[in-house]
């Protein structure tokens, strides 16, 4: 998608080590992928086009940087922090 509040799909597809390719301007997807790390940006279709090209051709760096997406994903979206947040909101409420 071109514009994305959290990317929920991407987050899946992240959780289970599948390596990932997104818009580096399309918010939501910019902050869950770390290029080059946990997934690629680009830029414009071209270039979308050139690293899904490269991923295809190389297994060890699907793996990769499929195996940094899900550690990346997993950590920033565990049950645990999630539940620490929610505790925090509803403790910290003022209405």
């Amino acid at each position: 998608s071109k514009y994305e509040g959290f990317g929920l799909a991407l987050a899946e597809a992240m959780s289970v080590g599948l390596p990932c390719l997104g818009l580096a301007s399309c918010s939501g997807v910019n902050e869950l992928i770390l290029h080059k790390k946990t997934g690629y940006l680009a830029d414009n279709k071209e270039q979308l086009q050139a690293y899904l090209s490269e991923l295809m051709d190389n297994e060890v760096e699907r793996n990769t940087i499929g195996g940094a997406g899900k550690e990346f994903i997993l950590e920033k979206c565990s049950h645990s922090l999630i539940e620490r947040e929610w505790i925090d909101l509803v403790d910290n409420f003022k209405p």
